[in-house]
């Protein structure tokens, strides 16, 4: 289901291959045509609740159990949804010899969807034991502990690390994301750009955008670009004013690598700050599903079926994590539900920014174009 996941969302319908094929098997069998991806999905669907419920609630660290299988479930079943709602002909493909449907998915199976995806997050939140992690009263810290702290009550599943080279499980996330200069004088592999700071509000729930006849009308001081915005900026971002190891950000002479030329905003997210030799063997696990994954998408469910306030109370569940205002006191009672969609989705690049999930949620939601757009 994992990988067949990871195919549809890229490719649409591809072959099932579900029973071992042998070399000598007719061509038909070597060689299948592609599956519909409403085929493939239904059989991710099924592969993933019929393995739920024979998974503990509970698993050993790096396993997957009962959360991960229904995470899953969830993720997919919210992308096909979305594609489903907001499907259009210009992103559709019609095998020309079996007539299936390749890359979309029938309009009227939007809800049964979004409703597969809800029914999912809803199992996890009653059947498994996870929650957001709260664990450092520091706002920024906390966030970073998520992915620091192991075995934490936000973890659904990990790729396990110890960063021993006895063991061979690690990996070297720090040495490529660790501020300039570090064994080879490079550093800072994932940038940021600036509209991507603007997602960031003020910690009055203000738009953390800046007019762009503004922008240029007068000099700025860094501060008034990067202070005081949501906790969730400095947990995610090397930004100047900031500083590691002992030394000051702020100036750029930290920031280099292949990237230097186009920003001077970094990911720092998964970082271990206390790693100062710039270590090629990075002990923080990988995480491929957490807890505020399945909020968010829990949010987005109700957002697309018009549960609004259930929707509104999530997002403010997730805001409250880091001391960000409520949704009502910064957008008022009353909002509809294009208001709510479009607050649900800004939660949700601000909270898993830089996890992975940005390029399939433009994709699904059919704003790929849109974004290309205004990046040229």
């Amino acid at each position: 289901a994992y990988n067949y996941f990871a195919l549809v969302k890229r490719y649409g319908g591809v072959p099932l291959i579900l029973k071992e094929t042998a070399l000598d098997a007719p061509e038909e069998e070597l060689y299948p045509y592609r599956a519909s991806a409403e085929e493939v999905y239904d059989f991710i669907f099924e592969e993933l609740e019929e393995i739920a419920d024979l998974l503990p609630a509970a698993p050993l660290a790096g396993r997957a159990g009962k959360g991960a299988a229904l995470a899953l479930l969830s993720r997919a079943a919210l992308y096909a949804g979305s594609i489903a709602k907001y499907d259009s002909p210009q992103y559709q493909l019609v095998d020309p010899v079996t007539n299936k449907l390749l890359c979309g998915l029938p309009a009227e199976k939007a809800n049964d969807y979004f409703q597969k995806a809800y029914d999912a997050c809803c199992r996890i939140m009653t059947e498994c034991n996870y929650s957001l992690y709260k664990g450092n009263a520091d706002k920024v810290q906390n966030l970073r502990d998520i992915f620091l702290v192991k075995n934490n009550c936000e973890a659904i599943m990990v790729r396990r690390f110890d960063g021993t080279k006895e063991s061979n499980y690690l990996w070297s996330w720090d040495i490529a994301l660790s501020p300039k200069p570090n064994a080879w004088s490079v550093g800072q592999y994932a940038l940021a750009y600036y509209n991507f700071i603007e997602q960031f509000e003020f910690k009055d729930g203000t738009s953390g955008a800046i007019d762009r006849t503004e922008l240029v009308s007068h000099p700025w001081d860094m501060k008034e670009f990067f202070a005081d915005r949501d906790p969730r900026l400095y947990a995610t971002l090397w930004v100047p004013g900031m500083s590691w190891n002992g030394k000051s950000v702020e100036t750029g002479r930290m920031y280099g690598g292949a990237a230097n030329a186009y920003s001077t905003v970094y990911v720092s997210k998964y970082f271990d700050g206390t790693d100062t030799k710039n270590s090629w063997d990075s002990p923080q696990d990988f995480y491929a599903i957490r807890y505020a994954e399945v909020l968010v998408s829990l949010a987005e469910c109700y957002a697309e079926i018009g549960k609004l306030d259930e929707a509104i109370a999530l997002v403010d569940q997730i805001r409250a994590r880091v001391n960000m205002p409520s949704v009502e006191s910064v957008e008022g009672s009353g909002l509809s539900q294009d208001e709510v969609r479009q607050i649900v989705r800004h939660e949700r690049r601000v909270e898993l920014g830089f996890e992975g999930f940005r390029l399939f949620d433009l994709y699904r939601w059919r704003l790929l174009e849109d974004a290309k757009d205004r990046v040229n």
